[in-house]
């Protein structure tokens, strides 16, 4: 009997998966599985584990041994394709993220902690610098225009003084009292006004 069970499932794809310490066995009688059917199946054979609202990275061995990330369904195909015994391995994005801290040891902490100052550094100075250039500009700016509107006024103010001055010219009340106003020639008698 055991010997017709190992026939039947030679055919079969077979899922080896791992959650943790949790290791289990599958056999799959679709080899078209997608990616999100995949996901759902994992969620039913390790219930109370894991959840639909967890965020799972899958990830199956390849013919070396590697680790080779799954995200899609052209992924798993590709997978299926290499071997009828597939071994995958799911992790928890929480997981990954302090299994990723605690491979930097605290050397590595340190020269890390040291460049980020460093940048940190260069990026206060450019802001700085910039801060000093804007605030240079709109001081040049402001003086800019207020040597603009200086001009503008003294402008006006000339021009106001001509025309005030011709306006309140003595020399044309005397000019203009002798009959020379208008362009009258002062050598010709005036021309006399007749009443009507």
């Amino acid at each position: 009997m055991d010997i017709k069970s190992e026939l039947d499932l030679s055919g079969k794809l077979i899922i080896k998966v791992q959650l943790g310490d949790d290791i289990r066995r599958i056999p799959i009688h679709n080899e078209s599985i997608t990616y999100d059917e995949l996901v759902l199946m994992m969620q039913r054979v390790f219930r109370g584990k894991l959840t639909a609202n967890d965020d799972i990275v899958i990830k199956y061995k390849d013919e070396d041994g590697d680790l080779i990330t799954i995200f899609e369904s052209n992924d798993l195909a590709f997978a299926i394709q290499c071997s009828r015994i597939l071994k995958l391995q799911i992790f928890l994005n929480s997981d990954i993220i302090k299994s990723d801290s605690c491979a930097l040891n605290s050397n590595e902490v340190s020269k890390l902690k040291k460049q980020l100052r460093t940048i940190r550094d260069e990026v206060n100075k450019l802001l700085d610098s910039i801060d000093t250039t804007e605030h240079k500009c709109r001081n040049v700016t402001h003086q800019d225009q207020g040597d603009a509107a200086n001009a503008d006024n003294s402008q006006a103010s000339t021009s106001l003084n001509k025309v005030n001055s011709s306006e309140f010219d003595p020399l044309q009340e005397k000019n203009q009292k002798n009959g020379t106003e208008d362009g009258k020639d002062p050598s010709k008698p005036p021309t006399p006004q007749v009443n009507r």
